[in-house]
């Protein structure tokens, strides 16, 4: 037997099908056939009745749906083929026949976090002590040359036994503050 009209409003919740299947019970003649909850909490209720009532009980529906939860899909079918019935007829999760439309859904079951091992924390291995001048300092190998030369001038003007000073350490070049620098360590 041929349906008049179906209409499915799916939402994203059970509180909002909850409203969209009372207003449209309420909106027009039509009967509410089932609900059913699929994957990611989408509920969807079946709303049967003549196609006019139908399309009003579904608009009343997916309204109040969106004033109060996330509506996900409307739609209607004007006269449902036979074949549909396999799949419109499975008992549902929801409705009971005779009863409230609603049900209590049970809690889903988390699984208990794994308790942790008291294990030590990882040493921190220590930061490097910082140095004054921004630049590599030469070690007492005096390994001035892979120094710049702004390194070489501040470590120059660290040195209180150099023969020249001020302006004259900040005019020298490379090879000049290599020399003193040396001639500092040597005469120590």
């Amino acid at each position: 037997m041929a349906r008049n009209a179906l209409g499915l409003i799916e939402s994203i919740g059970l509180i909002g099908a909850i409203e969209a299947a009372d207003a449209a019970a309420k909106a027009a003649a039509v009967q509410l056939r089932k609900s059913e909850v699929t994957s990611s909490a989408l509920v969807t209720v079946h709303i049967e009745g003549e196609l006019g009532a139908v399309q009003a009980a579904v608009e009343a529906g997916a309204e109040a749906c969106r004033k109060v939860g996330r509506l996900y899909s409307v739609v209607i079918i004007p006269r449902p083929d036979d074949g549909l019935d396999v799949m419109l007829d499975t008992p549902s999760n929801l409705y009971v026949p005779g009863g409230p439309f609603c049900a209590i859904v049970p809690q889903p079951k988390v699984a208990a976090k794994p308790k942790k091992k008291d294990t030590p924390p990882k040493p921190v291995p220590p930061r490097p002590k910082r140095t004054r001048s921004r630049g590599r300092t030469a070690g007492p190998s005096g390994d001035y040359e892979s120094m710049t030369v702004q390194a070489l001038r501040r470590l120059a003007r660290m040195r209180p036994n150099l023969p020249i000073a001020g302006r004259d350490i900040a005019r020298a070049d490379k090879d000049t503050l290599i020399q003193l620098l040396r001639d500092a360590d040597t005469n120590g």
